[in-house]
């Protein structure tokens, strides 16, 4: 996840919620930023409460 962020690109869990380091939260999407938007759409409804 690191690398995705040094490389300027989008790291945020499944709701769109900034990126934390946490096993307890351990579903995460990271893209650039010119897919990042359908890939949250994709995924908003598997999304956990």
């Amino acid at each position: 996840m690191m690398v995705v962020r040094e490389a300027g690109d989008v790291v945020t869990d499944y709701a769109g919620g900034a990126w934390l380091w946490c096993l307890e939260r351990a579903r995460y999407v990271a893209s650039n930023s010119r897919v990042y938007a359908g890939m949250r759409e994709v995924l908003n409804p598997v999304a956990p409460a």
